[in-house]
């Protein structure tokens, strides 16, 4: 780094700051490596923004129908009684999971022991990319599905399910500050 006078070194820096497009050059690139970190708790861990465990599966007894079915592999028809007909001889359409929505994802080969958000993968994929808005990076979601999906998630799970956990927070700060210094160094 060159040697400034003090006056020198002011002027570098304001000629710096006036350069320097701060959301593109240090925010996105830190919103980016917060974000991945974000999803992975959220999706793969099944940990809200307070650090607490997103939730369990409902373990309520269902009917579930054939196109409720991931892999429909996995579906076979039947009831309670554990048989494919009904009382009066006509076929089943449904089938009875007495472990509810749990069992469904358990049969399907899909988590079980935390909810992670994720059933068909359609929303984990969406909510993928950041975009910058104006001064400010933000995380959307296109689909009008998933939009009711994360209302319906935040409704159920609480607000805290989307939010960024405090760890989250202080890597943005500290990885800011220092992409900050790099820029201002040169």
């Amino acid at each position: 780094m060159a040697v400034y006078t003090p006056e020198e070194f002011q002027k570098h820096i304001e000629a710096k700051f006036r350069s320097l497009d701060l959301v593109k050059e240090v925010v996105f690139p830190v919103a980016t490596a917060t974000f991945d970190k974000y999803r992975q708790r959220l999706f793969n861990k099944g940990i809200k923004g307070d650090g607490s465990k997103t939730g369990n599966y409902s373990t309520e007894p269902l009917y579930a129908s054939k196109t409720q079915f991931r892999n429909v592999g996995g579906f076979k028809q039947q009831g309670k009684n554990g048989t494919g007909k009904k009382k009066n001889g006509e076929e089943r359409k449904s089938m009875f999971l007495a472990g509810g929505y749990k069992q469904l994802r358990s049969i399907q080969g899909l988590e079980t022991a935390f909810v992670d958000l994720q059933y068909t993968g359609d929303l984990f994929t969406d909510f993928s990319k950041l975009a910058i808005d104006g001064q400010t990076v933000v995380a959307k979601v296109s689909r009008d599905i998933n939009k009711k999906k994360i209302r319906g998630l935040i409704k159920r799970f609480g607000a805290s399910t989307f939010k960024h956990t405090k760890e989250e927070r202080e890597f943005f700060a500290n990885e800011a500050k220092k992409k900050l210094i790099i820029y201002l160094s040169k």
